[in-house]
Order: structure tokens, then C-alpha cells, then sequence
């Protein structure tokens, strides 16, 4: 199970560029928190370029009178009711037709679930823990059909009135610690 939260996730692939920078061991240790400094100062200066780019569009749009900008949910690159399914179901569209051949089910556990996110770094993640999720099940299965259809990934949308939980589960047995790729 894995919920996701804007900031326990920013890291969704620390551990995949760990083992690029050196697998494991020792020296994994001491690249792990360089690792994790450059994912930081990345992913800050992204937000940052993004947040200046949504305030110069927004005093764009300012300037023009548009009623259609009243209605609308967005503010910058927040979506204050952003679908969090319909984004799943965005992401297992995609990941069914990449790379790893996969068996994707995605159920809307608690109905209409509309929360404030960023809607593009909730896609990104979901489409890190997919295609994580869909590679180790392809490599377990050796693509045969029948098995992969025998272990479907699913993925669950759960809310209650404070938090939003989106479950990923696969019976992929998990990925290696040293990588061929």
C-alpha cells in the first residue's frame, strides 16, 4: 500500500538514481544523500520556474477580460478540485500501452474525490509508482499473458473528509536492488 502525499513522494525516485550512482554498498551510502540534495534543489527550482510561469500567466489573463476564467478551479498550476482518478486513469492508460506489458485495474473507492494538488506532479508520481509496479511485473511474469492477466496491478482512490489515499498494489515481488538496466 502506498499513500500518496505531495511530500512524503517528491523523492519517488531517489532509490532508482541510487542504484545508477553506484548500486549498493558503501559508496551508495555516502551518494544517497548527494542524491537526495540534488533531487531537492531540482525539484524546488521546478516548482519555482513553474509558479513565476502560472503569476506571468495569470497577469496575462488579467488583462483580458474573460468570463470563463471566474468559473475556473485553477490557480497557477493548482487545481483546487483536481480528480484524482481521473488522473489515474490518465496514467493506467498510459502505462498499458508503454513499455512493460501489464494487466492495470483502477477503482473509485469513495465516489467523487476532489482535493487541491497540482494535478501535473500528482500524474508524474503516479506514473513513476506504475511503471515501477509494471516492470517488476512484466520481469516476474516473462510477459506470458495469462500470467500477467493472473496479476493485475490495482490501483484504489480512497478519501475520507482529511486525506486522499491512493493505493498501489501489484504481486510483482518488487525490483531488483542491482539493476541490469
Amino acid at each position: 500500500n502506498i499513500a500518496v502525499d505531495a511530500a512524503s513522494c517528491a523523492f519517488a525516485s531517489v532509490s532508482e538514481a541510487e542504484l545508477l550512482a553506484g548500486g549498493g554498498g558503501q559508496e551508495a551510502k555516502h551518494e544517497r544523500g548527494s542524491v537526495e540534495r540534488w533531487a531537492e534543489a531540482f525539484l524546488s527550482s521546478r516548482v519555482s520556474t513553474e509558479m513565476q510561469m502560472a503569476h506571468y500567466e495569470a497577469c496575462l489573463g488579467a488583462s483580458e477580460d474573460t468570463a470563463s476564467d471566474a468559473s475556473s478551479t485553477k490557480i497557477g498550476i493548482i487545481d483546487t478540485q483536481c480528480d484524482p482518478f481521473s488522473i489515474c486513469q490518465q496514467v493506467v492508460s498510459q502505462v498499458q500501452d508503454g513499455l512493460y506489458p501489464c494487466d492495470i485495474e483502477a477503482e473509485n473507492v469513495s465516489g467523487n474525490v476532489r482535493f487541491c494538488q497540482a494535478p501535473r506532479y500528482l500524474f508524474y508520481i503516479m506514473m513513476e509508482l506504475l511503471n515501477n509496479s509494471a516492470r517488476a511485473t512484466s520481469r516476474v511474469t516473462d510477459e506470458r499473458v495469462e500470467e500477467l492477466q493472473a496479476r493485475p496491478i490495482k490501483v484504489a482512490v480512497c478519501a475520507s473528509d482529511s486525506q486522499v489515499v491512493i493505493r498501489v498494489s501489484d504481486r510483482g515481488g518488487g525490483m531488483a536492488v542491482k539493476s541490469p538496466e
